[in-house]
């Protein structure tokens, strides 16, 4: 039976759980989430991924962390992105995926919001000063996705 449900597993993988979102929301929140993701966040967040794949610094590094890869790449690690600078991560399944940010310290979308406003995220030329209404409204486009 073990190898039986073994072989299962292994054929057949753990079905992902169904997001609850999509039924869930506001549409015209969603909406005016889509519209602000389409001006500020689409240039790095693209392609059916919503990720470009590249490396950024969106002032999310502490010292502590800008230091230690400083260090590593003066010892010679060639590749390691520089320092401060981490992976455009994928939109999709944000719903689930969470705890957001490299380093984990963002319990929800809004968090991360909060904590790259104002820095560093303005590679786009876009202000990235949202209000909290926009903030909502942004997250109820990204849950569903």
């Amino acid at each position: 039976q073990e190898l039986s449900d073994l072989e299962a597993f292994m054929v057949d993988g753990l079905e992902a759980p169904v997001n609850p979102y999509p039924t869930m929301l506001d549409p015209v929140e969603v909406q005016e989430g889509q519209a602000i993701f389409e001006d500020k966040c689409s240039s790095c967040h693209t392609g059916d991924k919503y990720t470009d794949g590249q490396t950024w610094d969106v002032g999310t590094a502490n010292e502590a962390e800008l230091i230690t890869r400083q260090e590593l790449i003066a010892m010679g690690n060639d590749e390691l992105p520089p320092p401060g600078q981490f992976n455009t991560p994928s939109l999709r399944d944000l719903w689930y995926t969470g705890p957001y940010l490299h380093s984990g310290e963002a319990a929800t979308l809004t968090d991360v919001l909060d904590r790259t406003a104002f820095k560093k995220m303005q590679l786009t030329g876009k202000a990235w000063d949202l209000d909290a209404t926009q903030k909502k409204a942004l997250v109820s486009y990204l849950l569903p996705l």
